[in-house]
């Protein structure tokens, strides 16, 4: 087949399709070292190709995340021969690899290994409020977090708060109150490191500053990584409750939703 072509790439596809092709360029001083590079590569891959290269893909079933895909793609770079052609295309969740076929069983042993299926826990908080030893309120709030990837729960209201007034006009900024949640977790032998972030804040009061009511804001944040074994729950701490006599306890436990795969 011979045909006036403008890229390499079209060379290579050509050469899939036909064996072999004529690969021409426009003569452009601009474009001619450019030109001549693609061409050279091209010109490499054929011979790889017609040397017993097949292609193959590879799709990932478990794995979802660009990043988690990325490092499959850094683990077969690093470990195939460097002149094996490994593309990772993220709009199919697809690895395409063009290598001989002692390369290709080490490639699919090797995907066959990283894509395994992740743990999911179910994750649950509970703020138990205590005055004078007494229980007086408890919230809990559930989180699913798969392993190594981290999520956030926010509960609450936006609060306005004045940053300018100029004459008649008055500029608000408005933040969150309530209780949020960020969590991280990560297996750990037959349990699971949390990295987690407890925030809560109030409005319990307002004052007077220069004639405008802005509210005084009572917040509380408890941050910490801890290693827990499942199903069992966990004082991550106890935060006071400022003029008060009333403290918050903070407990998680973790549960598991899905066990990881072991074998694919």
């Amino acid at each position: 087949m011979t045909l006036a072509l403008r890229t390499a790439a079209t060379c290579i596809a050509c050469t899939l399709l036909a064996g072999t092709c004529t690969y021409t360029h426009a003569q452009t001083p601009a474009a001619e070292t450019a030109s001549a590079d693609e061409h050279k590569s091209s010109i490499d891959y054929t011979r790889q190709m017609q040397g017993g290269f097949v292609v193959k893909t590879y799709r990932l079933v478990n794995m979802t995340q660009q990043n988690d895909a990325n490092e499959v793609v850094i683990a077969l770079r690093n470990i195939l021969s460097p002149s094996i052609h490994i593309y990772m295309d993220f709009s199919a969740n697809t690895i395409v690899i063009a290598a001989p076929p002692d390369q290709q069983q080490i490639a699919q042993n090797l995907v066959a290994k990283l894509d395994m299926l992740k743990a999911t826990y179910r994750i649950t908080y509970t703020l138990t409020e205590i005055e004078d030893g007494k229980r007086i309120g408890t919230q809990h709030y559930t989180l699913a977090a798969t392993d190594g990837q981290r999520v956030t729960l926010k509960q609450g209201s936006k609060i306005p708060l004045v940053t300018n007034t100029s004459g008649k006009d008055t500029s608000f900024q408005y933040i969150d109150v309530g209780v949020n949640f960020s969590v991280e977790a990560d297996a750990a032998g037959n349990g699971v490191l949390l990295k987690s972030k407890v925030e809560q804040s109030s409005v319990p009061e307002e004052k007077a500053i220069s004639n405008i009511q802005e509210p005084v804001i009572r917040q509380a944040v408890l941050e910490g990584a801890t290693l827990i074994q499942l199903n069992k729950p966990f004082i991550l701490g106890s935060i006071d409750v400022v003029g008060s006599t009333r403290r918050i306890d903070v407990e998680v436990v973790a549960e598991t939703v899905n066990q990881r795969a072991t074998t694919r």
